[in-house]
């Protein structure tokens, strides 16, 4: 038999006639089959042999990768011929059929590119307490690491960067327990490298025994934000956590504290671990909010409490604020509400003193011919729950329509652009106004006065000596209010004085001053953010690094490990501003593979201090046979040397005298 097909194939290597034609050359399973043990294989085709008989098949499978080729038994029913193989091995193959007819005539079919690849049904088990996804701990608890695969007797791996967890087993099995000192977030991994049959398999999981993590917390609009209709603010913040259940934001805006969750309207949303929140329809009103996050471990943490402040807005205008006239026009003054909230029966608008009712909905208004004079208007509201008691003052003058205005005409001391004035209780600020001479003498002795505002609420910063025909000066005003003041508005009444060679002279004005209520939030002390070491080894420089923030600027911080066994401060250092990047250069000698532990203690402007988390270095090892390398490296470089002189001189045999004559003069 083996004769025969080996004439067979050498009679298909010298025959070029095709009587014989094929078709319809399978595998099942198809190529890219994944292997099994004892997985079988079929191989099938068709020959026809075109009115002859088919004599002789033969199959040939080559492994490619191991370049070995093999056969086996060829079965047929009808003109259907094929080959059954059990338990082939991962690898690239081919195959090509064979086949010759009762008068002679043979064919050979192309060679078929087939496969079988690793198993990647090889699956990792990994259990955090019998539990397969990230898990939080509380600190010190005891927690139980399993990992298992599913094909027995195979070594798997099971390590951590949490110090301590490096294990493996050769029973595909591995179980460990932990107590859980050292507070921190942490990888758990366990692998198989895979073998000759399977492909490798690895997965892995975070665990932490802290609480929940945020960063800072934002407000946008800011704090102290003046109320508009349909106002939306939006509270945010970042938590994380290796598995956070719960996160809520709690604010007492409505008058009593209330939570909102997921579930409530309006509701926190997260992406990424950014979690936020957008109220509607807040009312004026300094309130507190703060976020809560909870973990799988129920550990809690909370923000600091924070205060936002959503003052009332000013609702009223008056068009035109001053203006002059010629006698026997139409003056045409309106007072009106920017907002529908205040209509026309929640203000007044007064003409020296009466009231005027003209009015559409938002407007009062006063269009009328005056007499020569000088007019005062007055448009004031007492407010409501979302908008300020207001009062404007506007000025008109009606002029002799038979004289040209002429403002040199008029000698006078002045006082003109005088500013609007918004401060806080308990903070400072400064208001200003021009005041001017058009006289022809020189104004001496210039002083200015505030009647109707407490004296200690305020400073009148310096005055010129005099004041020149047609010259100027700037006046400041320094108000200081205190912290107790309540919320209202005072129209300031100025009066400017002086003295020329013709007596003294006045000037009077308005200074609109509001005053709103704040109560301060408390300081934030210092944050932290971006904790990383560079690890070194015994002998060597370790640096920490870590961020600091704070609002109100950083005093300075204190820097502390337990290399030693228990904790040891370092030298205070001092710092400016509100943030800064800190990297601190510590020469490392604990031996390896220690953990020591570090932390930072800030103080801001404030004296107020904090305390960072505990963060953990683990002292490298020392690199053992690091000698071996260079020493090699030298070993090499003599063999080199030495071959090379040694072929030198086999070169140069022939030639004993130079050589000699060389040695002599050496």
């Amino acid at each position: 038999m083996k004769i025969r097909f080996v004439l067979l194939f050498l009679l298909l290597l010298s025959t070029n006639a095709y009587a014989l034609s094929w078709s319809d050359a399978s595998a099942n399973p198809a190529s890219g089959s994944q292997y099994s043990p004892g997985k079988n294989y079929n191989f099938q085709i068709s020959w026809n042999g075109d009115g002859e008989t088919v004599t002789g098949v033969l199959f040939e499978l080559t492994d490619v990768s191991a370049g070995t080729k093999s056969n086996n038994t060829v079965y047929n029913v009808m003109n259907l011929y094929y080959v059954n193989f059990t338990g082939l091995e991962p690898s690239d193959y081919s195959f090509r059929w064979f086949a010759e007819d009762s008068s002679s005539n043979t064919n050979i079919t192309d060679a078929i590119s087939y496969s079988v690849v690793k198993n990647s049904s090889a699956a990792i088990t990994l259990l955090l307490d019998e539990r397969q996804g990230n898990k939080s701990y509380a600190k010190n608890d005891i927690a139980t690491f399993s990992a298992s695969l599913n094909i027995p007797g195979k070594t798997i791996y099971l390590d951590s960067d949490y110090p301590g967890i490096d294990v493996n087993n050769t029973t595909s099995i591995i179980y460990a327990q932990k107590n859980l000192t050292y507070e921190g977030t942490f990888i758990l991994n366990a692998s198989w490298p895979g073998d000759d049959f399977y492909e490798s398999h690895w997965k892995a999981f975070y665990f932490d025994n802290k609480p929940p993590f945020h960063g800072q917390v934002n407000s946008y609009p800011w704090d102290y934000t003046t109320y508009s209709p349909n106002l939306t603010i939006n509270f945010n913040t970042t938590w994380s956590d290796v598995n956070l259940t719960e996160v809520r934001f709690e604010s007492n805006h409505t008058g009593k504290k209330k939570n909102y969750t997921t579930k409530t309207e309006p509701k926190v949303q997260n992406m990424s671990g950014v979690f936020w929140v957008d109220m509607e329809n807040i009312f004026p009103a300094e309130f507190a909010y703060r976020w809560y996050a909870k973990d799988d471990a129920n550990n809690w943490a909370a923000t600091e409490a924070r205060t936002y402040n959503l003052f009332k807005a000013l609702a009223l205008n008056v068009n035109p604020l001053s203006s002059e006239v010629y006698d026997g026009t139409t003056s045409v003054i309106n007072c009106f509400s920017i907002t529908d909230e205040i209509d026309i029966s929640d203000f007044e608008f007064s003409r020296n003193g009466t009231k005027i009712s003209n009015s559409s909905m938002m407007d009062r208004i006063d269009a009328t011919k005056l007499d020569i004079g000088y007019y005062e208007y007055i448009c004031e509201t007492e407010g409501n729950k979302n908008y300020s008691n207001q009062t404007i003052v506007a000025n008109l003058t009606v002029l002799s329509k038979y004289t040209k205005p002429k403002p040199e005409a008029k000698k006078e001391l002045k006082i003109s652009d005088v500013s609007s004035v918004y401060v806080l209780s308990g903070e400072s600020t400064q208001g200003t106004f021009n005041l001017s001479s058009t006289l022809e003498d020189t104004v001496t002795d210039l002083s200015v006065i505030v009647e109707n505002l407490d004296e200690e609420w305020y400073e009148i910063g310096s005055l010129p000596s005099a004041i020149l025909e047609g010259g100027y000066t700037i006046v400041e005003i320094d108000f200081d209010i205190p912290y107790y003041v309540e919320a209202q508005y005072i129209g300031v009444k100025i009066k400017a004085t002086g003295q020329t060679d013709n007596g003294s002279v006045l000037a009077t004005g308005t200074m609109p001053l509001s005053i709103n209520e704040e109560q301060s939030a408390p300081n934030q002390p210092p944050e932290y953010f971006d904790f990383s070491t560079t690890p070194a080894k015994k002998g060597e420089t370790a640096m920490f690094s870590f961020m600091l923030d704070d609002d109100s600027g950083l005093s300075g911080y204190i820097f502390s490990t337990n290399e030693t066994g228990s904790w040891v401060n370092d030298s205070w250092v001092f710092l400016d501003g509100k943030e800064g990047s800190i990297d601190i250069m510590k020469d490392v000698a604990s031996n390896p593979g220690t953990v020591v532990a570090w932390k930072v203690y800030a103080n801001d402007t404030n004296n107020a201090w904090s305390s960072s988390m505990e963060n953990f270095m683990q002292i490298r090892q020392e690199e053992e046979f690091g000698y071996i390398i260079p020493l090699v490296i030298v070993i090499v470089a003599i063999v080199v040397a030495v071959v090379m002189l040694f072929l030198n001189k086999k070169e140069a045999a022939p030639s004993k005298k130079v050589v000699y004559v060389y040695t002599k003069d050496s």
